[in-house]
């Protein structure tokens, strides 16, 4: 007989679903630092849309949604649905990478 023992918090979440949960936090605080959540009243001091966040480096976003979630800052309302929206339209745009390094293969494929 095997018994599995799960380590669990004191909400009763295993150590992999609050890694999930806190992976999930971190890109919104991410999506909300870079992008904004769209809303054109939007108050939230650590929300691109606001205006009064300075524009942060990639890098220096990461940083600050760390610290964010380890402070468990606010969150726009929306910004679950920004990020499904900003993540669907990525997808369905064609990457930049892989159309010049067709270009670049037809392009010697055609003068050899």
């Amino acid at each position: 007989m095997l018994i599995f023992c799960l380590q669990t918090n004191s909400k009763g979440q295993s150590k992999e679903r609050q890694k999930q949960i806190a992976k999930e936090s971190i890109e919104k605080y991410f999506k909300q630092l870079t992008v904004g959540c769209g809303s054109l009243d939007c108050k939230n001091q650590f929300c691109q849309s606001s205006g009064l966040l300075s524009v942060l480096t990639p890098n220096q976003a990461a940083v600050r949604a760390i610290q964010l979630y380890a402070e468990d800052a606010k969150l726009c309302p929306n910004i679950a649905e920004k990020i499904e929206i900003i993540d669907n339209q990525q997808e369905q745009e064609p990457s930049c990478s892989n159309s010049k390094s067709e270009d670049v293969e037809m392009q010697e494929v055609s003068q050899g």
